[in-house]
């Protein structure tokens, strides 16, 4: 369980389902592209 943490150090671990029951740890992932995500799943019109 420890690979689950949500944050290492200064790394954030973002957990994304793939399928019902099937997960995946993404990281090292640019400020830039996590703002984007949020922007376009929250700005939507």
């Amino acid at each position: 369980m420890q690979s689950d943490k949500k944050k290492q150090g200064k790394d954030l671990n973002f957990i994304v389902l793939e399928k019902i029951g099937k997960a995946k740890k993404i990281n090292d992932l640019s400020k830039e592209k996590v703002l984007k995500a949020i922007k376009t799943s929250l700005f939507t019109s």
